[in-house]
């Protein structure tokens, strides 16, 4: 073969393996509504993975299709469903993301309900309707908070069983300070099984579930944390028929410092709170309480292990002499953790008899 001839069919080749890599390669920037992401080049993933990216990728097809600007202005549903598909498609694309496949694989099952939900969402906008109507279950959403247009994250639960035609009572719930949305709602259970205490007392007494997400765990559930939660709370009475007169608030450690915070800050809102191992030094010095705070029903859970959070005698005594409507509980034998696991059936029965 001539030099010439060689030189002309490597030049083929190298031109065939050029095109071959383009064609495979799935690098394209995600124009979500969380920002700009790099989609994985990988494509040696196990066909766990394969799967899961095919679905993210048609979910991303459809999202970019619909028209965005001109949904926003159309309600609190598409605006919701608009920022949870964009946080979806964010979270779920950091699994592929993952240098230990078997992290990844881990990741899975959750990342799979969480894309189903989003097909779902952009499936309903696509056809115009309401994303929200006569859903029901665990769904993982998210809201573009106005203080800095960043997307937050919260789970909400309606139970299959609620006639979603009557208004039913929400029970929102703070997490603790290792925590985030995803903690309470799936504390002593199973997402994939669609159990955990907190959801399985909430369906029995027929609440609607919502946990947001404390933000940075410094914040202690104040500033863009505590309008985080109130948002939350605003969003969710506007997608689903809440009864304005039966909104609870409860929490754990952090969030039991968050449930006195801001439940006492907003009384005419909440109908009780019932804070968990945390968060008596709030009421204890807040000092200008209104009339409604200092009557609003508050029903506080304490183990009396607790070496985390121990009780506190003096914020105790304090907040015995400014809440009216105080009840104090301590159990023997319980722990930080425990209590919160002890207390929640307790609480559901609690909030029950107050709706």
């Amino acid at each position: 073969m001539s030099s010439k001839l060689t030189t002309i069919v490597l030049s083929l080749l190298l031109c065939s393996l050029m095109a071959c890599v383009s064609s495979s390669s799935t690098s394209q920037p995600v124009k979500t509504g969380a920002g700009t992401l790099p989609v994985p080049d990988k494509v040696d993933f196990p066909v766990e993975l394969q799967n899961l990216q095919a679905q993210w990728q048609r979910v991303k097809t459809k999202y970019d299709r619909l028209p965005l600007s001109e949904l926003q202005q159309s309600g609190e549903s598409n605006k919701v469903a608009i920022s949870s598909v964009a946080y979806i498609l964010d979270d779920v694309q950091q699994t592929f993301k993952e240098k230990e496949k078997s992290v990844a694989l881990a990741q899975v099952p959750t990342a799979q309900i969480d894309l189903n939900l989003a097909e779902s969402l952009v499936t309903s906008m696509e056809f115009k309707q309401d994303p929200f109507a006569n859903k029901k279950g665990d769904m993982h959403l998210a809201y573009r908070s106005e203080l800095d247009n960043s997307l937050q994250p919260f789970r909400l639960y309606v139970p299959e069983n609620l006639d979603l035609n009557q208004a039913h009572p929400l029970v929102v719930g703070l997490h603790g300070r290792s925590g985030d949305e995803n903690s309470i709602m799936d504390s002593y259970g199973s997402r994939q099984q669609n159990t955990g205490i907190f959801k399985t007392k909430g369906k029995e007494h027929g609440f609607v579930l919502v946990t947001p997400k404390g933000r940075e765990a410094d914040l202690g559930y104040q500033n863009a944390a505590e309008k985080d939660v109130l948002d939350v709370t605003n969003i969710v009475t506007k997608l689903y028929k809440v009864n304005a007169n039966s909104i609870f608030l409860m929490g754990h450690s952090m969030g039991g410092g968050g449930t006195m915070l801001i439940g006492l800050k907003n009384p005419k809102l909440f109908k009780a709170l019932a804070p968990v191992a945390g968060g008596l030094w709030v009421a204890g010095g807040m000092n200008s309480l209104t009339e409604d705070a200092i009557n609003l029903p508050v029903r506080f859970y304490q183990g009396a292990d607790d070496d985390i959070v121990p009780a506190d005698p003096k914020a105790l005594e304090s907040t015995k002499a400014k809440l009216k409507n105080f009840l104090y509980k301590e159990y023997p034998g319980e722990d930080h953790s425990s209590i919160f696991f002890k207390t929640v059936p307790e609480v559901f029965a609690y909030f029950a008899g107050q709706k």
